[in-house]
């Protein structure tokens, strides 16, 4: 699939549900994202265009298991979720995940883009959703911070 990133195309885009009030300062250089899904090739798509807009990627996880470990270990700022993990549902994971510290977003994502509008993704200050076909097209710095 082709996406088209020009400028008039990024800005025609909308975000699927308001960002967070309260945001994170700082540069992106310096938010810490834990990766968290099972499809590795995703984690690789995900990791290339995180960095390329300057997060740096603190781990990566393939299950909840992995990431509840990694957020321990790492203690990131932000964590990409996906809604649907081997192991673990999302939702319930970036409840955990916010458990383990209360500041850290957490933006979901899935193929599903009916998740989107799940009342319970907007339920929470600290979660987002966007899906994954529109990862590499989205403003992240209103959810992951930077």
């Amino acid at each position: 699939m082709t996406v088209d990133t020009t400028p008039n195309a990024l800005r025609e885009r909308q975000v699927r549900v308001d960002p967070p009030t309260e945001r994170r300062r700082g540069r992106a250089s310096e938010i810490r994202v834990l990766i968290v899904d099972d499809d590795a090739r995703f984690r690789a798509l995900a990791r290339t265009v995180l960095m390329a807009r300057g997060y740096t990627i603190a781990a990566e996880a393939a299950d909840g298991a992995q990431a509840r470990a990694a957020a321990r270990r790492v203690h990131p700022d932000a964590a990409l979720v996906d809604v649907r993990l081997p192991d673990a549902d999302g939702l319930a994971l970036a409840r955990e995940l916010t458990g383990i510290d209360p500041r850290m977003r957490i933006l979901l994502t899935s193929t599903d883009q009916a998740l989107g509008t799940h009342r319970a993704l907007t339920s929470r200050p600290t979660v987002g959703f966007v899906p994954k076909d529109e990862l590499a097209i989205t403003d992240l710095k209103p959810w992951l911070g930077g």
